[in-house]
């Protein structure tokens, strides 16, 4: 626009008045969704890692039950010699294996879980950041898209009507 020109063209004032309005709409609906989506997301991530944990180490339990049993059960072979005490030490070592594996499984996870936690929390702190610019920045926009709409109204008042032939 030229800084010399007296009036304007109210049509592309109220155009872009309405784009202004659109764009604070869309502000605030964006911001919304970023928080919804983002505490969905840590949501499902914290189910996942908890069902996860629950599956492997149900798994790694089960098989230590059955390792227990077998060697239990071999209690009552006869068998003498070299060969069954390798056998009941491979019992032995695999049950301890297991039962390291579980605590260690357990270890990671929580610490995966706490890592989350953190993460989670952080990631959903700027997104609530978000949302309150972004809902700001809408009230901004609808609110100058007003004063476009008012201005738009009052330049043509004052450029276009009020005179009349005699």
């Amino acid at each position: 626009m030229n800084v010399g020109m007296l009036g304007g063209d109210v049509a592309q004032i109220q155009q872009h008045a309405i784009a202004y309005r659109s764009l604070g709409d869309n502000l605030a609906a964006c911001g919304g969704n970023v928080v919804s989506t983002t505490d969905s997301a840590v949501a499902g991530l914290q189910e996942q890692i908890t069902n996860a944990q629950t599956a492997v180490v149900s798994a790694l339990l089960a098989v230590s039950q059955e390792s227990r049993s077998v060697t239990t059960s071999f209690g009552g072979v006869q068998w003498t010699g070299a060969n069954r005490t390798q056998a009941e030490e491979v019992g032995v070592e695999l049950d301890a294996r297991v039962n390291e594996t579980t605590v260690r499984v357990q270890e990671i996870f929580e610490t995966f879980r706490a890592d989350l936690a953190r993460l989670g929390g952080e990631l959903n702190d700027v997104a609530t950041q978000f949302n309150a610019v972004a809902v700001a920045a809408g009230e901004s926009a609808g609110s100058l898209g007003q004063a476009m709409d008012a201005q738009a109204v009052q330049l043509d008042e004052i450029m276009n009507t009020g005179i009349t032939r005699v």
